[in-house]
């Protein structure tokens, strides 16, 4: 009996080694290249957070219309971004990933010809209208590739490269800025458009070449390896029958739908009105000059990172994420009570930036592991773009609410006070409306 039961184990235990081999071999294939091009996407939105103060003075922006701008960006993804992944799923991830990275490089480097604020506004429309998809599509590839336990790090690692992508943007941005003033007759803002924005065309063409659209047409895994990994796709995959897409959402799968929707609403609010004033709060706080606001913007970002890795790890080894999620919220809400009152000195405002930016940055990948779980699999694709569509609305709502307050109040901190109330919703949220499963 007892050499059965140490046999047992041993064959479980090389499943498991197997398993990992596995995945690990998918991960390195895959996520880098998708990292790289997460990267461009993130600093062709944020950029213009550091070029804020100098566009402001050349275009005449006020508060108001620069978080319009900065959040209207998400209005025009969100009017494709259902068809675009609807898209995918016919032609596949390369042609789609590949188109979306080309169009936006060449609409963010465009932004360099506007001159008035109006003009920027539909430039920045425009940006997200070229990108509209891209990261619902990264999602749904995802779930092509990893089953739902093995999905919380490769989503994190995802998400990492906005982080990164953060913590670079302030140094070359703020260098750009300061070095480019005046070269060839042109804006140091407008420099920093066409240097940031072209290098995606460039990684449109690599995701072209490396980037595969199913495990069924590659070559790198061996005939084990692709059984093992649609079986536990198939196994992961939501027991509701695969009947027509809309239609096997049934009356639960909308409600699930509208909760995760809400909940995005409030995450993606918090996350991007910290994102795109932050070079603001910092300079309010007593730091001066384009070049050390970037140096001091990088800390929050790495404080993200490592919490982004540290929790999405201790999520998935404990197959848990509703507290998770909610825990991570709270901490965001703690870093805006912290601005608020902590505002004048930059060791305050760099804590509460640390903390709403930590908190905030692991409970994206927690997130997105959820909707594949609770949703059945033939509604995935269309799904997955609908809740990132409505809960986009958020990362609309939350630079622009904070730019007309600003506008009224005269504070970045009384500005950002209200979402509070936002962060805590989100949390309580999802923790009452996800217990029926784990």
């Amino acid at each position: 009996m007892t050499t059965y039961t140490s046999g047992v184990k041993e064959t479980n235990t090389q499943k498991e080694r197997d398993s990992d081999t596995l995945y690990r071999k998918i991960f390195w294939r895959l996520v880098p290249v998708i990292f790289i091009s997460q990267v461009f996407a993130f600093l062709d939105r944020v950029n213009v957070g550091f070029a804020r103060s100098h566009m402001t003075h050349d275009l005449g922006l006020t508060a108001a219309q620069y978080g319009f701008s900065a959040g209207v960006f998400f209005l025009g993804a969100m009017l494709l971004e259902v068809p675009s992944n609807l898209y995918l799923q016919r032609i596949g991830a390369r042609k789609t990933l590949s188109r979306i990275m080309v169009l936006w490089g060449l609409a963010s480097a465009a932004t360099m010809l506007v001159k008035t604020p109006q003009q920027f506004i539909i430039a920045r429309f425009v940006l997200g209208l070229c990108e509209a998809g891209f990261w619902p599509g990264v999602l749904l590839y995802l779930t092509y590739w990893f089953p739902a336990e093995r999905r919380a790090q490769a989503t994190a690692a995802c998400l990492l490269a906005p982080i990164a992508a953060g913590t670079i943007a302030g140094p070359i941005s703020g260098l750009i800025l300061g070095s480019m003033e005046g070269v060839a007759g042109l804006h140091g803002w407008q420099w920093m458009f066409v240097l940031e924005g072209l290098p995606a065309c460039l990684l449109g063409i690599l995701v072209f070449l490396r980037l595969p659209d199913s495990p069924q047409t590659v070559t790198w895994l061996s005939n084990g390896e692709r059984t093992q990994l649609l079986a536990d796709l198939g196994r992961g995959a939501s027991a509701v029958p695969e009947t027509a897409q809309w239609a096997s959402l049934g009356r639960t799968g909308w409600r699930k739908l509208a909760l995760f929707s809400l909940v995005l609403f409030c995450l993606l609010s918090g996350i991007f009105l910290n994102v795109f004033w932050l070079p603001t709060v910092i300079h309010e706080s007593g730091v001066n000059g384009d070049l050390r606001i970037g140096l001091y913007s990088m800390l929050p970002y790495l404080v993200s990172g490592v919490a982004t890795v540290l929790v999405s790890r201790h999520s998935d080894r404990h197959r848990e994420r509703r507290w998770h999620f909610a825990g991570a919220m709270l901490v965001g809400a703690c870093g805006i009570i912290v601005l608020t009152f902590g505002h004048a000195s930059p060791f305050m405002a760099l804590l509460g930036i640390c903390l709403l930016g930590g908190g905030l940055s692991p409970a994206l990948p927690i997130f997105w592991t959820l909707p594949p779980v609770y949703l059945p699999k033939a509604a995935l694709p269309g799904a997955i773009a609908l809740i990132n569509v409505i809960g986009g609305l958020g990362a609309l709502v939350g630079p622009s609410l904070v730019g007309t307050l600003r506008d009224r109040t005269g504070s970045m901190q009384l500005s950002m006070a209200p979402f509070v109330v936002v962060l805590v919703i989100g949390a309580v949220a999802l923790a009452v409306g996800t217990r029926t499963r784990s």
